[in-house]
């Protein structure tokens, strides 16, 4: 029984220690992109903070995602992806590609985004964190 609290300290400890080497490369990659946390990656990876009910349910207002940068060539409709417009980074799924440009559309929107060009494409989503509510 004291091996299995000696492995299981030690699995904490580990994760532990990644968690905070990835904090910190994360933070380094904040710093080096001027502040701008919609910039900062680490291998790709991106984590962004969702504070509209655009995509609910599907996204819940005031959630966390985590996108990863991918060849615009792999999108798929019905992918939910990250775009920038106009300096604001938009979380919307893709609705169809038309001549080269994405249409998006939030689960929760009536009308469909202006047509986004590929170069604005930042990344997909794939990992959505619970929301802390409304």
């Amino acid at each position: 029984m004291k091996k299995i609290k000696t492995y299981s300290f030690r699995f904490l400890l580990l994760l532990c220690e990644i968690v905070m080497i990835l904090f910190a490369l994360m933070m380094i990659s904040y710093c080096q992109n001027g502040f701008n946390w919609g910039k900062a990656s680490i291998f790709g990876y991106r984590v962004y903070f969702v504070p509209t009910e655009s995509m609910e349910p599907t996204i819940q207002k005031n959630s966390f995602i985590l996108s990863k940068r991918i060849a615009v060539e792999e999108t798929q409709v019905g992918d939910i992806l990250v775009y920038e417009k106009s300096h604001c980074y938009i979380v919307h799924r893709v609705k169809r590609i038309q001549n080269g440009n994405f249409i998006f559309q939030g689960d929760n929107n009536k009308n469909e985004d202006p047509s986004v060009a590929t170069k604005q494409i930042i990344g997909k989503v794939i990992w959505i964190s619970s929301g802390t509510g409304k």
